[in-house]
């Protein structure tokens, strides 16, 4: 008799946990803004990114099942620009990694233009993006900046030019690339930018402004 009710006790503790096990879990999945997604069986391997830089990563899916991933980075930078004009920025540097987890190309077709934008949740403040002509790459996860090597030179001949990227993705391949901010004061709210599609449109978000920015279609074969 002893010996049953030490088992039925022993089990009432094990189901406990498991629920406050479970409960925990939820919450945690709830509070965490990154929406991560596996690729599939048939796609290779992303690039393997420190996970410590990585923002956030969601998969898209067409109406045919055809899926791409996008990753987008932690801020580098927050040190001083100033431009060929004498304007001073501060900036933050990202990258992005899209992958094609699809048997059919995808086309990425990007381009934000060179105007400045004002900051929702820091209204004196503006900011510009340009995309250097820079590759990034998994290796250059740990390095200052991210790698970029000419930092002014990349800037300098981007600043007064829209940015643009047509790209054509093979299937089961990711393309990574780079965008910098620079604004020109900023407050106590982290920076953060990501790429995100919307009605089928390519958007880019900075700290809650969005600005279009092309389109990422799979070609027919």
């Amino acid at each position: 008799m002893l010996l049953r009710i030490s088992i039925f006790i022993s089990l009432l503790i094990a189901i406990g946990s498991c629920a406050e096990y479970n409960s925990n879990a939820q919450q945690t999945a709830e509070k965490d803004p990154v929406a991560s997604v596996a690729p599939s069986q048939s796609s290779p391997l992303k690039q393997q990114h420190d996970p410590k830089f990585i923002y956030t990563e969601k998969q898209y899916s067409d109406s045919s099942g055809n899926s791409f991933a996008i990753i987008n980075s932690l801020p580098k930078g927050g040190l001083n620009y100033t431009s060929p004009v004498g304007t001073k920025y501060k900036y933050t540097i990202f990258w992005h990694e899209i992958t094609n987890e699809s048997s059919l190309p995808l086309k990425l077709e990007l381009e934000i233009p060179a105007d400045t934008f004002h900051i929702p949740i820091w209204p004196e403040s503006y900011f510009k993006v340009v995309i250097p002509n820079e590759r990034m790459t998994e290796e250059k996860d740990t390095a200052f900046n991210y790698g970029i090597q000419d930092l002014n030179h990349s800037i300098d001949d981007l600043l007064f030019k829209s940015s643009k990227i047509s790209k054509v993705i093979p299937p089961y391949k990711s393309y990574t690339f780079y965008t910098i901010t620079l604004f020109n004061t900023w407050g106590k709210v982290p920076a953060r930018a990501k790429f995100e599609v919307n009605q089928n449109r390519l958007i880019y978000n900075f700290n809650g402004k969005i600005i279009p920015s092309g389109s990422i279609p799979f070609l027919s074969q």
